[in-house]
């Protein structure tokens, strides 16, 4: 069974197991979040909700890099390869230019971190 989550939802589950890293790792203070977007997702949603749910966080003032999602792909029915990017999609569907079939791109949907990079700074301990 396959269902879209919501703005709101994903970045809530993104971030809890962020935290729950950080913690593990003694890390206090995050400089910047690396994300990528897949295509059902506004960037504005993502990043509104992120700022909003991150205060008193070692996530608060992090820079949030959003990356749209891409992909390499070969026609299962013809075997011609494309580069796919949210603007090939319709959804999470891919139409193939060459030979017309769609088919379902599910990665296209998710919400991935990349990259995390901490503050180094020993006298910021967290947020303010």
């Amino acid at each position: 069974m396959h269902y879209q989550l919501d703005e709101k939802t994903a970045v809530a589950q993104l971030v809890s197991a962020l935290l729950a890293k950080l913690k593990k790792a003694s890390i206090h203070r995050v400089k910047a979040v690396r994300i990528r977007r897949g295509t059902p997702f506004s960037e504005a949603l993502l990043r509104a909700e992120f700022t909003r749910i991150v205060d008193n966080t070692p996530l608060q003032g992090a820079v949030i890099v959003m990356d749209d999602f891409t992909c390499n792909f070969t026609c299962k029915t013809c075997g011609v390869s494309h580069f796919i990017t949210g603007d090939n999609l319709f959804d999470l569907l891919f139409i193939c230019p060459d030979c017309g079939w769609s088919h379902e791109i599910e990665n296209a949907g998710m919400l991935e971190l990349v990259d995390v990079m901490p503050c180094l700074d020993t006298q910021d301990d967290g947020p303010a």
